[in-house]
């Protein structure tokens, strides 16, 4: 989106009576773009269908002079393309949005750009989801770069670990409920630990398609951090990732990929630093 305005919907702005309209999408990291607006039929712009949205909106924007954002947020009520799953599975969560206005009469005048940002907080009650918005000069407040740790600071799969994650992930059936958050596939035969940080997605039963990142694994048993929303069922089947605590043993011993690690392991110790030499010696 340019953040230039034509001489055609400058003109139109003057007037004492325009056709304007509001439209803002969403982008999440999934590749799923959803387009909205506050017109009562549907719009295309850039190629991206904006739909009228009945029960979503932009509230109120107030734009400090830094070009920073405050004040705004995005309400959508549940059927509008957002459902509560996709919202608890995260699939939102730092979204791009942009915003901005056009000429629905002529949309050839092309648009006017009011903000361009993410999704921020979101929260969720019975009818729908209320999105906190996040403009891009709020990263300037952010603190960013390296801090230097005995463990890695990449994430496993990712291009600067480099590891394959396919090659570490297994299918199988669950034998054995405890609760929502532990359950036992007497099949498994990995050592124990082998997916501790790693995750499961379910792929049958009520939590298909949920994930959850392992807390502890242990003769066939997983324990999750966080319960599964719906109670687990034998016979549920899942697929897991192995998992990595970061240190270097994990990566050389389990993952054979020392050469990718991103930590520090030679670091001195509080000892070695406080350290100094005695002088009655």
């Amino acid at each position: 989106m340019g953040r230039t305005i034509s001489t055609d919907l400058k003109t139109h702005f003057g007037k004492g009576t325009t056709t304007i309209a509001i439209c803002w999408r969403v982008e999440r990291k999934d590749g799923t773009v959803l387009g909205y607006t506050s017109h009562d039929k549907d719009l295309i712009s850039d190629g991206v269908t904006y739909s009228p949205a009945e029960y979503a909106e932009v509230s109120n924007m107030e734009q400090g002079a830094d070009g920073s954002a405050g004040n705004m947020d995005i309400n959508v009520a549940f059927g509008e393309g957002i459902t509560k799953i996709d919202i608890s599975k995260g699939l939102y969560d730092d979204a791009a949005l942009f915003v901005f206005m056009l000429n629905y009469n002529d949309l050839a005048m092309g648009i006017m750009k009011l903000v361009s940002g993410n999704l921020g907080k979101i929260s969720i009650d019975e009818y729908g989801g209320k999105f906190d918005f996040r403009s891009l000069t709020d990263r300037l407040q952010n603190k960013t770069g390296r801090l230097y740790d005995y463990r890695c600071d990449a994430a496993l799969g990712d291009t600067r670990c480099g590891v394959t994650l396919a090659t570490y992930t297994f299918s199988g059936t669950v034998t054995y409920v405890t609760d929502q958050s532990i359950f036992t596939d007497t099949g498994k035969t990995e050592a124990d630990r082998y997916y501790s940080y790693g995750t499961v997605e379910f792929t049958s039963g009520l939590n298909s398609g949920w994930i959850r990142e392992v807390k502890a694994f242990s003769s066939g048993q997983f324990s999750l951090f966080a319960p599964m929303p719906y109670e687990i069922a034998i016979g549920d089947t899942y697929s897991a990732i192995a998992g990595c605590d970061g240190f270097l043993v994990a990566c050389k011993d389990t993952f054979d990929n020392f050469v990718n690690y991103r930590g520090c392991p030679h670091l001195p110790g509080r000892d070695e630093i406080s350290y100094y030499p005695d002088s009655h010696s």
